[in-house]
């Protein structure tokens, strides 16, 4: 995946990925609060972001993510998100991909993290 594609000068806004793709791809990248993944490859999630914000919207830094909906995944599962701004579609598409992410690492991140935002979300211990 390149994140740099460029024509005539213009960032072109990346496309978005389904749950399915992500879950057997192992992707990490950006999803928005409509429940559109945007695939990012290693340590590109930044790069990613700008062409999301340069294309229309998109996310802030990864460190500035406190006014924002946008949800951050990585590549290995871990998912990044702030309880109480977790839209319908973003949990529908979370679900799609435990779902169907095949048993190992990525899968085990993914669950795990699903369960912190949960009982953050909740208040349970």
């Amino acid at each position: 995946m390149n994140s740099r594609t460029m024509v005539r000068g213009l960032s072109i806004r990346p496309e978005p990925v389904s749950a399915v793709e992500v879950a057997h791809g192992r992707f990490g990248g950006w999803l928005d609060a409509q429940g559109r993944f945007y695939a990012a490859a290693y340590q590109q999630h930044i790069r990613v972001a700008e062409r999301l914000r340069n294309t229309g919207a998109g996310p802030e830094e990864p460190w500035r993510l406190e006014q924002s909906s946008w949800i951050l995944i990585k590549d290995y599962g871990e998912v990044f998100a702030l309880p109480g701004r977790i839209t319908q579609r973003q949990y529908d598409f979370l679900g799609d991909v435990l779902i169907h992410a095949p048993n190992g690492p990525y899968r085990s991140y993914f669950l795990d993290s699903l369960r912190t935002l949960q009982n953050m979300e909740y208040g349970m211990p």
